[in-house]
């Protein structure tokens, strides 16, 4: 992140966290609807809950990727704590997407078993 530090000295945390709240999207997951003529319900499910295993796969390979200070300190101090925050930040992304997908399997699930 460019300027790891705004002007009043606040750390790249604060700054990360008001950036969430900022871009915190409030929605409501729009879900399918099992009926007729609509796909099998248990194909949706199975659907969705492919996309979340391969959701859980990336959260869990972003986790084991290597993180290093040596590999940034050649772009200076603050190089180090940005990649660190842009991991988190991807992280982040990666639960919601799991997430959401969670949230619309459980919504097939409950339909497939009222």
């Amino acid at each position: 992140m460019a300027g790891a530090e705004s002007d009043s000295g606040q750390s790249t945390a604060l700054d990360l966290k008001r950036h969430r709240k900022q871009n915190t999207p409030s929605k409501t997951m729009t879900t399918p609807t099992i009926h007729s003529h609509g796909t099998p319900g248990k194909l949706l499910y199975s659907d969705y809950e492919n996309a979340m295993n391969r959701a859980q796969d990336a959260i869990d390979a972003l986790n084991n990727a290597t993180l290093n200070g040596r590999d940034y300190y050649p772009q200076g101090p603050d190089a180090f704590e940005s990649a660190v925050c842009q991991r988190v930040e991807m992280g982040q992304k990666l639960s919601s997407v799991y997430n959401d997908l969670q949230t619309i399997a459980t919504s097939i699930l409950d339909q497939l078993n009222p």
